[in-house]
């Protein structure tokens, strides 16, 4: 009996991107399909070890997050850095956690050194510098988390936002040195903060007592930096810079 070639069984596994009725022969290989295959292949692994990876890493800081969270709340139980403007829930820890307490510190202005946030002294001829850049000593975590809680705080605290528009635009100063001198009024919030152990208020630039909805529509509706302004401070600072 002569078997029909149409009817042979012994043909390849159906290919990725094949058909049923058009199989390819054992005898040939197409290298672009099994390139695609080889590949496809190594993804999914790849993709299955980071996703593994990814929930490992999420189920870790979720545990430092609420191990964080109960020291925290041991060691600062009134919980009053979280009400000064900008310092917020992932802020607070870390400034207590590099600051420990600012009782430690004789006076506002050693607690600022320690944070980096005042200037550097020049003189020449006997004359004073003012207007001078913030020095570069100081703690760099501690440094790095006020500018990102000074960023945050001119939006919400009418107060700081005064401050910084005053600076952006009355007296020409740059975005960065703006936010410093928000910064620095955070330090001394701070330092009170451990002493007085209440809550920080929000109050607008008469000193009446606001909500955090109310500070940000003020912050916005009076103290909002033009765009001009800012573009030319900016062209300024790398004109200097250069």
């Amino acid at each position: 009996m002569t078997i029909s070639p149409s009817r042979t069984t012994d043909a390849a596994p159906v290919q990725d991107g094949g058909s049923i009725g058009d199989p390819w022969p054992a005898d040939r290989v197409d290298p672009a399909r099994s390139a695609r295959q080889l590949t496809w292949g190594n993804f999914r692994r790849h993709l299955w070890g980071v996703s593994s990876r990814r929930l490992q890493t999420e189920g870790q800081l979720s545990r430092l997050g609420r191990e964080i969270e109960a020291l925290y709340g041991k060691l600062h139980p009134s919980d009053a850095l979280r009400t000064i403007p900008g310092i917020g829930d992932a802020l607070a820890p870390l400034v207590l956690g590099v600051l420990h307490e600012a009782r430690r510190f004789a006076g506002l202005h050693q607690l600022r050194g320690f944070c980096g946030l005042f200037p550097r002294t020049g003189s020449s001829g006997g004359a004073g510098r003012p207007g001078q850049a913030i020095t570069r000593s100081g703690n760099n975590r501690i440094k790095r988390a006020l500018h990102l809680a000074a960023d945050a705080a001119r939006r919400t605290d009418p107060e700081l936002a005064a401050v910084y528009w005053r600076l952006m635009v009355r007296k020409g100063r740059h975005h960065k040195r703006a936010l410093c001198a928000v910064a620095t009024r955070l330090v001394d919030r701070i330092g009170e903060a451990p002493r007085t152990g209440g809550a920080h208020e929000l109050r607008d630039t008469d000193g009446a007592p606001v909500s955090v909805a109310d500070g940000e529509a003020i912050a916005a509706a009076r103290y909002t930096v033009p765009p001009e302004i800012r573009s030319a401070r900016r062209r300024c600072h790398a004109e200097v810079a250069a």
